[in-house]
This record gives structure tokens, C-alpha cells and sequence, in this order.
């Protein structure tokens, strides 16, 4: 029997990693999404998470569950099922359009598909878990058009800029039990990325063609600590509360520039003071759980940005916040003794006021979501609950920016695909430590 289910064991193995592998491939060539905004700051800021509780418009900090790694409390992590592996790889595909103030038509659409997360958790002991991983912590991607008269009336200077890259994070996060009650957990992770914008001009008339070059190559380290606490308000409600604080991570490295012409690369200056600090974010979320069934959500997180203006006209850096709200239902069943999730239906919505501010106004952004997720596999002939391969599926439709400010307004549409494979830690299931 062992032997079967190990010989399933590494057969589906190999067949995960090559769909995988395949995907992306895929993903990595399918990057062309165009955002505006990205271009001050750091970038678009991931401000949501991409597993499971995606389609409950990522309301997240206070949840809790035995079958899913939750990234944005690493508290919860003491809820995961003991000596199992919990593989996570999460892509992410989004749909935009955009309306410039004072034109009647959108543009055409731009489109994106990439991995958005790979994880792995595990919890050896009763009171300890741990994961790890990597994710997009920014996403820098935008080109911007414009063309002028020089001074002879004739001759006309066009300038593209082009702006890519981003910061990424690497992550080890450890949750521990205080008891039956009470969870802390700390999230470290490593920021390093380049911010890299390509501006070029050109002039026929008068024979110019220059491009400049410039390059932030930049790395922080950065701190999340949790807290969760899970407790009965009756027989058949809990109640989940759950807190995160984030410090503020300087990123520093190195800026540089250089200009390219069509017969010569001239390095004219290496800027190794280059920081900037991130902001102290604080996160709340309560959570009411009804015969581990319903579950209602909300979140609320702060993010402490210090005002900064930008060289761009009435446009600065400040304060931002986020709210959501979400409901899960989860159908269960039984598998022999025990009492396993069959698949989960989910609706939420948030908003987000976003660090920059464009025109003297917030950046706003606005979104509905729903989500949904099954379970494909058993747990490979072991009694494991929850286990084998599950997906999750999340939809959300969402606008940033508001041509009432003056600002472009983007219409947006993400879809989310999340693969996550369970199967025991080696040979645990071998020697009857789960009977």
C-alpha cells in the first residue's frame, strides 16, 4: 500500500512540475500590462494577497485555516494541519483599459499574465509553523508619448519614456502557538529589485536620436509581526481577531545613469546614497466563523507614508489606507472518520486610497471580487484531510483613478488561478504518526 501510494506520490509530482515549468514559461512572456501610475514611487505596491482568500477581496488578517497558507498573518500559520507540506503557486492575469480626462473613447486593452506567488508551509510541531517564499513586492511597467515644436517651427523632438522593473520579496515567516487561544508569528523578508526608465529623444530635423538610461538597483529588509486570536462566542460562532505591523524598511543601493547614441554608451554618474524609506503599515481584521461554515471578514490597513513631493506637477506621496470586506461559505463532507472541505464559494469588495496623489487628489481604487475553489485529489491513499491537489479561482472587477480629478481612470479586470499540492512530510504517514 505504502508503495503505491508513493509510487502515485512521485508520479504526480513530475506531472505538477512540469505544468508548472510550462506555465511559467508561458507567464514570463506575457507580461505587456501599461499602468501609469507606476511610474512614481517604487511602482504599483502589491497590496493584495493572490491565495485563498482572494475572491473575499483579499480580507485576510484575522482568517485562520488547517488547508490554506495565509501570507498576511503569519500568526496564522499555527492553524495549519501538523506535518503536512503545503506547495502554493498562485498566477495572476489582468485585463486594463484606460480613459484620459477630456476624451470620449478608452484605450485599447492592455493584458498581463504572471506568477504572482510560490510558496511552501509546514508545521513540524504543535505549536510551530513555518513557510517560505517568493512574490512581487512592486511592479514597475508604463510608456509614456509626447512631441514638441523646437524653436525653427519646423523641426519637431519626440520623447518616449519607458519605465520597468520592480521590487521583489523573498520571505521566511514563522507562527507560533501561545495557546489554544493566542498566535504570534514574524514574517522576514528581503527586498531587492531595479527601477529601471529608458527615456528617449529623437529629432529627424535635426538628426538627434539620444536615449537616457537610469538604473535604481535596490534592497531592504523588512519585519512583519502578528498576532490572531481564535475563541468561542457560543456553541456555534467564533470569533477571529487578528493584527500585523510592518516597520519601516529603508531601501538603499545604488542610482545610475548613462546615454546611448547610435555609436557611442557614455556612464556620466553612480550614485551609491540612493534610500527610500517605506512606510510603517498596521493592519486590523475581525472575523466571525459560523458552524465552520459561513465566515464573514473585514479588514482595515494603514500606511504611514511620509508626505514627498514628486517631479510631477500637483502630485506628492502621503498617507494611504485600505478597507475590504468578504463572506466565505464552505461545503464539508465526511471522508471515512473525517470531516474534509469539498469546495468554497466567496464575494467581497475593497477599497483602497492609494500612497500617491495626483492632481492634489487620492488615488482611489475601488473592486468587487468572487472567488471559488475545489479539490481535485485525495491525499494519495494517506488519511490526510484536505489533502492532494486543491485550485482556487478568483474574479476581480475594479477602477483606479477618477477622470472627475483629472486623472486617468483605469478599468481592470484580474483573474487569479492558485494550484496548492499537500502530501505528508516524507515518511510520516509510514509510521503511523497520524492514526
Amino acid at each position: 500500500m505504502y508503495l503505491a501510494c508513493k509510487k502515485k506520490y512521485i508520479q504526480f509530482a513530475k506531472l505538477l512540475l512540469s505544468m508548472i515549468v510550462t506555465i511559467s514559461s508561458t507567464a514570463a512572456f506575457a507580461q505587456n500590462v501599461t499602468s501609469p501610475y507606476s511610474i512614481f514611487g517604487v511602482g504599483d505596491i502589491e497590496t493584495k494577497d493572490f491565495g485563498r482568500y482572494f475572491g473575499m477581496g483579499s480580507t485576510s488578517i484575522a482568517l485562520r485555516n488547517g488547508a490554506a497558507f495565509n501570507f498576511s498573518n503569519p500568526a496564522s500559520l499555527t492553524a495549519l494541519d501538523p506535518k503536512v507540506m503545503n506547495f502554493d503557486f498562485i498566477m495572476r492575469g489582468r485585463v486594463s483599459n484606460f480613459l484620459v480626462p477630456g476624451r470620449d473613447t478608452v484605450t485599447s486593452p492592455s493584458k498581463d499574465f504572471a506568477i504572482r506567488r510560490i510558496s511552501l508551509a509546514y508545521k513540524p510541531e504543535k505549536r510551530w509553523a513555518f513557510a517560505f517564499g517568493l512574490r512581487p513586492y512592486s511592479t514597475v511597467n508604463y510608456m509614456l508619448n509626447d512631441s514638441a515644436k523646437l524653436a525653427d517651427n519646423t523641426s519637431i523632438l519626440s520623447k518616449s519614456v519607458d519605465g520597468n522593473g520592480g521590487l521583489n520579496q523573498v520571505f521566511l515567516s514563522n507562527g507560533f502557538a501561545l495557546n489554544k487561544n493566542f498566535s504570534v508569528g514574524l514574517t522576514t523578508s528581503v527586498l531587492f529589485g531595479t527601477l529601471q526608465t529608458n527615456t528617449t529623444y529623437t529629432s529627424s530635423g535635426i538628426g538627434l536620436d539620444v536615449t537616457r538610461n537610469e538604473y535604481d538597483a535596490l534592497h531592504a529588509l523588512m519585519f512583519t509581526g502578528g498576532l490572531q486570536y481564535a475563541g468561542k462566542l457560543s456553541k456555534h460562532i467564533t470569533q477571529q481577531l487578528g493584527f500585523t505591523i510592518s516597520n519601516a524598511a529603508k531601501l538603499t543601493g545604488q542610482w545610475s545613469t548613462e546615454y546611448v547614441t547610435s555609436d557611442s554608451t557614455i556612464t556620466t554618474e553612480v550614485n551609491a546614497a540612493k534610500h527610500i524609506t517605506l512606510p510603517v503599515q498596521i493592519g486590523v481584521g475581525y472575523a466571525l466563523v459560523f458552524n465552520d461554515n459561513l465566515t464573514l471578514s473585514a479588514d482595515y490597513t494603514s500606511y504611514n507614508w511620509k508626505y514627498q513631493k514628486v517631479n510631477y506637477p500637483s502630485s506628492y506621496i502621503d498617507k494611504a489606507f485600505r478597507f475590504s470586506a468578504g463572506a466565505e461559505y464552505s461545503f464539508k463532507g465526511k471522508a471515512g472518520l473525517q470531516t474534509v472541505e469539498k469546495y468554497y464559494l466567496q464575494a467581497g469588495f475593497s477599497y483602497e486610497q492609494s500612497y500617491i496623489h495626483v492632481n492634489n487628489n487620492p488615488l482611489a481604487d475601488y473592486s468587487y471580487s468572487i472567488g471559488f475553489g475545489n479539490r481535485v485529489t485525495n491525499g494519495f491513499g494517506y488519511r490526510i484531510s484536505n489533502g492532494g491537489l486543491s485550485y482556487n479561482l478568483g474574479f476581480e472587477f475594479g477602477k483606479k483613478g477618477s477622470t472627475s480629478n483629472n486623472q486617468i481612470r483605469e478599468s481592470y479586470t484580474q483573474f487569479v488561478i492558485g494550484l496548492s499540492f499537500k502530501a505528508f512530510w516524507f515518511n510520516s504517514a509510514k509510521y503511523g504518526k497520524y492514526n
